[in-house]
């Protein structure tokens, strides 16, 4: 019979405990990770916003008024651009939120196809930043796009 030498049962024990806290420290660097890293995601990071902006020239021309509402999509999602783009081509929310707005004549809508979250921000003399992106909650799917509440933007 052979004699198993003891010294290998321990580094063997201890080998495998070692694998088993490096495992352990890993899933909860993960989990910290995870919990620690905000849920919202730039457009760099691949995405793009998608949705409708207006707008308005009151006192003669002499302001211009803008409101935009759009969704914040994957950038290579194209449907998902489209569900929110035509979902958000009406202007009735922004007389929810600014009921005086509503005598103004308004233009047409325009479009905000796969726009990059700076763009949006250019559009609005960055009144939200450079990046108004960061504190909107990106729609993953179909789905979400179509039933995401959008953010609103409003230059005045």
């Amino acid at each position: 019979m052979a004699t198993m030498d003891m010294s290998t049962t321990k580094d063997r024990r201890s080998t495998r405990a070692a694998m088993v806290v490096l495992a352990v420290l890993t899933v909860l660097g993960s989990v910290v990770l995870a919990i620690v890293t905000p849920v919202t995601a730039e457009a760099q990071a691949g995405s793009r916003i998608c949705g409708a902006w207006w707008k308005a020239y009151p006192n003669n021309g002499e302001t211009e008024l803008i409101y935009a509402q759009v969704i914040e999509v994957p950038k290579t999602d194209g449907v998902s651009c489209k569900a929110a783009a035509d979902r958000l081509d009406h202007i009735d929310q922004l007389f929810r939120l600014k009921p005086e707005w509503r005598q103004y004549n308004w233009g047409q809508s325009m479009q905000v196809w796969k726009w990059k979250c700076e763009h949006l921000g250019a559009v609005f003399n960055g009144k939200y930043g450079n990046d108004p992106c960061l504190n909107m909650k990106r729609a993953d799917h179909l789905s979400e796009a179509r039933d995401r509440s959008p953010s609103h933007f409003v230059n005045k």
